[in-house]
């Protein structure tokens, strides 16, 4: 799963939207849409990294729910 949807299913997991978010961690909710839409970018970087290197990351809520990130790139996914 990209790291935009991943964090779109955490939010709907946990019942909160991005407005509450923001709103928690002391930003406009704006800012917190551009991070979501763009600086994420570097996250999906590190994906790609482990991917090449035949690792994963993994998002675990505290309900337990597992959330495996991938980059959608089929090239990075095989050394």
């Amino acid at each position: 799963m990209d790291t935009t949807n991943a964090i779109k299913t955490i939010t709907r997991a946990a019942n909160l939207q991005s407005q509450n978010i923001a709103k928690i961690i002391g930003i406009e909710p704006s800012s917190y849409a551009m991070f979501i839409n763009g600086e994420l970018k570097q996250i999906e970087r590190l994906i790609m990294i482990c991917e090449i290197c035949g690792c994963q990351l993994q998002i675990t809520n505290n309900n337990g729910m597992t959330i495996t990130l991938d980059s959608g790139n089929k090239k990075t996914s095989k050394r």
